[in-house]
């Protein structure tokens, strides 16, 4: 393999001429070693190669500690630890190497508070501690990470502006809704359920022909008539599915071919019965 021979080559460097610059090329060495093992799936040899990667990414980082890309490589080289934990399984630890990556983008965001792409950055590190807190079952973790991600973008200035963006934030909010249902507090699900539907909404009349957004919000909306016939208001509840169904007859008229959202529509009409 190109790269492991590239690793080999840099190891038997007993005296390099720049110490640092041999750490940074033997750093991008084994990152690069550790995606070509992830890609043929061998996992426990992505894991190690990028651990190392990250020890020598930290070292440069300490040697270097006002450089900002020494910082975004190491900030980089935790957040492939983390993302390789995580398909192994190993929730937790995939949080705590994730961590890093939040400090990173905290420190970013507070050299710059005017800037909103930092700050946004911040949100979207600390929804994915919170799906991996979710994975490992750590409720209440999850709960606070997403409530935090959303805290740091839903504000004037900070919340997105492009389609992807509001889509982004939107299903962060999702995620805190079904983190509640699943620590049975329906009633409170419904606030960032809220949040979720007006960003959807925001979406959609930026481009009201969008299939998959409309999905979405038609989504939004059986999932309210589901939570307020839960609470016993059929009439609520009866508003919101039929919203829902009149939606996903929009999506299936853009795209009558799709079997997948034919047979959407199809449940949620029989939820009208």
């Amino acid at each position: 393999m190109l790269y492991a021979e590239a690793v080999a080559t840099l190891l038997h460097i007993e005296e390099p001429a720049d110490p640092l610059q041999h750490q940074r090329d033997l750093a991008l060495a084994c990152d690069r070693l550790a995606r070509s093992y992830e890609a043929a799936g061998q996992l426990a040899e992505a894991l190690a190669a990028f651990e190392q990667s990250r020890a020598l990414s930290r070292r440069v980082a300490a040697a270097d500690p006002d450089g900002q890309v020494a910082q975004r490589n190491l900030a980089g080289a935790c957040e492939c630890v983390s993302r390789v934990l995580h398909a192994l399984g190993r929730f937790d630890e995939a949080a705590t190497a994730y961590a890093e990556v939040l400090d990173y983008v905290r420190r970013l965001a507070a050299a710059d508070p005017s800037n909103p792409e930092p700050q946004q950055q911040v949100g979207i590190s600390l929804d994915r501690l919170g799906q991996l807190r979710e994975a490992d079952g750590a409720l209440d973790a999850a709960q606070a990470h997403y409530e935090a991600a959303l805290r740091m973008v839903l504000r004037p200035g900070v919340e997105p502006a492009s389609r992807d963006g509001l889509g982004e934030v939107a299903f962060w909010a999702i995620r805190l809704g079904r983190v509640h249902e699943m620590q049975g507090r329906p009633r409170a699900a419904l606030g960032p359920y809220a949040d979720a539907q007006r960003l959807i909404e925001q979406v959609v009349a930026m481009d009201s022909s969008d299939p998959l957004r409309l999905r979405d919000l038609a989504f939004m909306r059986v999932t309210f008539a589901r939570l307020y016939r839960a609470e016993g208001n059929e009439e609520r509840a009866a508003v919101e599915a039929r919203a829902g169904v009149a939606l996903m007859e929009r999506v299936v008229a853009i795209a009558p071919d799709n079997l997948e959202w034919r047979e959407d529509l199809g449940r949620m009409q029989g939820g009208l019965a």
